[in-house]
């Protein structure tokens, strides 16, 4: 009868576990631009209140990511017609001449931004990561994942 427990115990032990990693990273975290720091590719700081007054989409994401690529070259499809009076920035936490490289290999029109915190240290743990910002650059709407 003590075995059977053991397993019990060990089962829900197992179960909690994967249940908090799957929601942390099913979940965006909520996010504080003024906490965020970004430099553009230039390696300076990137101000957010540059994005006061413009819809913007934030997308965090990689270019080892399968699910990141196949999103920006949907907004890019969507750039040029839908989508002409959204700002769309990028932001990785890989190193700056991937960064660079990536997007001069697409062409990509976006503001890409790079993270001086890992996204891990931002609370992210699923990319894509996406924030919809009004024109007061306040997020109304986030997304995790394509």
């Amino acid at each position: 009868m003590n075995r059977n427990w053991l397993y019990v115990v060990l089962f829900l032990i197992f179960a909690f576990t994967a249940f908090y990693f799957y929601h942390r990273s099913s979940s965006a975290p909520a996010l504080q631009l003024n906490q965020v720091v970004v430099k553009d590719l230039n390696n300076n700081p990137f101000e957010w209140t540059s994005l006061n007054g413009k819809k913007t989409l934030l997308c965090f994401g990689a270019s080892w990511c399968g699910e990141c690529r196949k999103e920006l070259q949907g907004l890019m499809k969507l750039h040029n017609t839908e989508l002409k009076e959204l700002q769309i920035v990028v932001i990785s936490d890989e190193p700056l001449e991937k960064i660079m490289a990536y997007k001069e290999k697409h062409n990509y029109p976006f503001v890409f931004l790079r993270s001086e915190a890992s996204f891990s240290e931002l609370g992210i743990y699923s990319v894509p990561t996406n924030y919809l910002l009004n024109n007061a650059a306040k997020v109304v709407k986030e997304k995790t994942g394509n």
